[in-house]
């Protein structure tokens, strides 16, 4: 059960290593369809916030993921060791 979480945890370490990858490329790279093939994600969570106000507290609620293709690299990479951290033990 504990190994799950570590994969749970490892997804979410690809997916901000693939966004930080993605955001620095973005920056180096000269302009041209490779740069625009990486550096292009799909956006999806809950858009616009939801924000709840109980009158002494107000507070807002929102969720959104840039998956780039670096991310999903990433993805793959951080399972394809987990796979093999796995069988090793």
């Amino acid at each position: 059960m504990k190994k799950h979480w570590l994969l749970i945890l490892g997804l979410l370490v690809g997916i901000l290593a693939g966004g930080l990858l993605s955001e620095l490329f973005e920056l180096i790279a000269p302009t041209s369809m490779v740069k625009e093939f990486l550096t292009k994600g799909v956006e999806w969570g809950i858009r616009p916030p939801v924000t709840v106000d109980l009158g002494a507290i107000t507070f807002t609620i929102g969720f959104t993921v840039d998956f780039t293709i670096f991310s999903l690299l990433c993805v793959i990479l951080i399972v394809y060791y987990f796979r093999w951290w796995i069988g090793g033990k």
